[in-house]
């Protein structure tokens, strides 16, 4: 198993765990777990058209005030991907997100708190070739919002347990950067 799949599956494992410490686990879901799962599945059809982005592994965090986090990581194959392509998928992913979280009168009352930010988000892009191996350095290998910022990192070619480079920007930077060069897909539907 490569350590792609290794890390998906502990950051699956580690998320039920943090969900199942902040909400308690019952034969039905819940209410909010059900819209929560809803909205996801929808934004994941859009991310899957424009970007095909496939849907790999979802979480969340909830407790008795509500939810405060969705927590979602996308697999792409295909061609590697530098800084400047990254970072308008990801930023994009964000604000449909946001905009669909924040947009859902229905989900709306089971939010912890109303709106829903970056710091209520996690997501993640772990890249692929089409043949489903791994890019390494100098092409990036994950893409994930860490609370205020996004992180994109490369892997070692000589050690392909480790990453080689890490480069860590702010979201409201790199979100300006999108919005100026016109790429921000919810600028061109208004």
């Amino acid at each position: 198993m490569n350590r792609k799949r290794i890390f998906k599956y502990l950051c699956l494992i580690l998320i039920l765990i943090m969900f199942n410490t902040c909400s308690q686990f019952s034969s039905n879901s819940s209410p909010a777990d059900k819209l929560t799962n809803q909205l996801i599945r929808r934004v994941s059809q859009k991310l899957s058209k424009i970007y095909n982005l496939k849907l790999s592994a979802i979480g969340g965090g909830q407790d008795k005030e509500g939810v405060w986090l969705i927590t979602a990581m996308y697999d792409l194959y295909g061609k590697p991907l530098n800084v400047k392509q990254a970072r308008i998928i990801i930023v994009n992913m964000v604000e449909e997100y946001l905009n669909e979280v924040n947009n859902d009168e229905k989900l709306r009352p089971y939010l912890k708190n109303y709106p829903f930010t970056i710091m209520n988000l996690n997501l993640d892009i772990i890249t692929y070739k089409n043949d489903q191996t791994d890019y390494f350095d100098p092409d990036l290998d994950t893409i994930s919002t860490i609370k205020m910022n996004i992180d994109y990192t490369t892997r070692d070619p000589n050690n392909p347990y480790n990453y080689k480079d890490s480069f860590t920007e702010k979201y409201a930077d790199a979100l300006e950067i999108v919005r100026n060069s016109g790429q921000l897909i919810s600028d061109k539907q208004k």
